[in-house]
């Protein structure tokens, strides 16, 4: 038993979900996996499916598995918990791959990473789910957070604190909408291309576009290739991949030509090129971030799109020093609830106790960022995360610390479906369409930017 050679894509993808149980955040994993390993195209993509779809939906998947073993899945090693996920998950939603094969796969997985019994023990799992006809196994309507948190595999205490807010219902709605497969979307850079150029292009190649509704100056695409570096118009810079509600927030920061604007915890670059192509490429956007690999990507990002106004800084958001500057731009660290889809693992390494926490740090990071904003300037502050305390509240707590500053109302630079009655930008995947997203505009007394 064991005796096969398991599919590289899949052998990869284990890999991958051990290191992200070790706590290692899943885009890095991802990365440094496709950085290191010669696949082709598909198996890129079938290797990126089956890591996502196995973390996104893992309270699902031991759900199932837990009733065809007699183990606990907690209590499996990592890889031969790992294995039967991946396995469970193609046998359920992969009809393009044969049973048999999946199951030989993940035998053979089973003894590389164990031995003959728990090689033994993926096999009958596996082939008892098949005999049943892939059973799945009734949740008990009794407990309605354990309910939901089941049939949307999400943890309890984030199902507990939607329902509180809004109720069984939505709550469900809400969660379902994490397990979406995220749509590949795209801001078009005007430094090279118009959308109408851009759409043009990607149609004759095939790809079908809609714009969005809040910012007509991104795509979602449909019939594109699983690559994105595949598409028309990539390796030219004629386009970033950016979720419609992260450029909503370049859109509210709206930096002029000339402008010298800062970029706190600037990551790859989406947002920082964002605010470099609102000013024409005039001007300087310093992008601070801790994560060197992050602004390696940056730059490359940057040489890509033809933008040259970057300076790029390693740095802590809460002791940077810089020029005061006419915008402060911070996307703060954050629990990520509203971008589940495409951060499958968020959701299983954060606690409730983490919100609290990283309240403070926002707090802190906001505080720090205030300092660099030139008087009549302006600050923006974002997070990807749903909750209250992220976003209005650190707003409002730095409001009462900093008189300073006073909030101005987001519908002056965004349309008013994306704004809420606060003045807030707020977006919700299971009403927008979108990630969700929470975003201020604070302005700081004084002279105007420029004077």
């Amino acid at each position: 038993m064991g005796g096969g050679n398991p599919s590289i894509a899949r052998s990869l993808a284990l890999q991958i979900l051990c290191e992200v149980e070790r706590d290692i955040p899943l885009e890095r994993a991802l990365d440094q996996c496709l950085a290191g390993a010669t696949l082709e195209t598909r198996d890129r993509a079938l290797l990126t499916h089956l890591v996502q779809g196995s973390i996104r939906l893992r309270r699902y998947l031991d759900w199932v598995i837990g009733h065809y073993t007699s183990r606990p899945v907690e209590d499996l090693p990592s890889p031969i918990r790992n294995t039967l996920r991946l396995a469970v998950y193609q046998l359920l939603y992969l009809d393009r791959i044969p049973d048999r094969a999946v199951v030989n796969d993940h035998v053979s997985l089973a003894f590389i990473h164990g031995h003959r019994g728990t090689a033994g023990l993926v096999n009958a799992v596996l082939r008892s789910f098949l005999r049943a006809g892939k059973r799945i196994p009734v949740v008990p309507r009794d407990d309605p957070v354990t309910a939901i948190g089941v049939e949307t595999s999400h943890p309890d205490w984030l199902i507990r604190r939607w329902i509180r807010r809004f109720g069984e219902n939505e709550a469900r709605v809400l969660a379902s909408a994490g397990n979406q497969i995220p749509e590949i979307v795209i801001r078009v850079n005007r430094l090279r291309a118009s959308p109408e150029e851009l759409r043009e292009r990607l149609l004759r190649g095939g790809v079908e576009t809609r714009q969005g509704e809040a910012n007509p100056g991104v795509l979602y695409l449909s019939g594109a290739p699983s690559c994105v570096q595949d598409l028309p118009g990539f390796d030219d810079g004629w386009f970033q991949v950016q979720d419609e509600s992260s450029s909503l927030v370049g859109l509210l920061a709206g930096p002029s030509p000339g402008n010298r604007v800062v970029d706190l915890c600037s990551g790859v670059g989406g947002k920082t090129s964002h605010l470099v192509e609102q000013m024409r490429d005039d001007g300087l956007v310093v992008a601070v971030d801790r994560a060197m690999w992050r602004l390696r990507r940056l730059r490359d990002n940057c040489r890509r799109l033809g933008v040259e106004s970057v300076f790029a800084l390693r740095a802590d958001v809460t002791v940077v020093c810089v020029q005061p500057s006419d915008v402060v731009l911070l996307d703060a660290p954050c629990s990520g609830t509203g971008v589940l889809a495409r951060r499958s693992d968020a959701r299983w390494r954060r606690e409730e106790a983490d919100i609290p926490r990283l309240a403070r740090l926002q707090s802190r990071m906001l505080a720090a960022a205030s300092s660099l904003v030139k008087e009549g300037g302006w600050l923006v502050y974002s997070v990807c995360s749903l909750e209250p305390e992220e976003g209005e509240d650190v707003v409002h707590r730095f409001m009462s610390e900093h008189a300073g500053f006073r909030l101005e109302n987001a519908g002056g630079w965004l349309p008013g479906t994306v704004v809420d009655g606060g003045g807030f930008l707020q977006t919700f995947p299971h009403h927008h369409g979108m990630d969700g997203i929470f975003a201020a505009r604070l302005r700081k007394a004084g002279r105007g930017v420029g004077q």
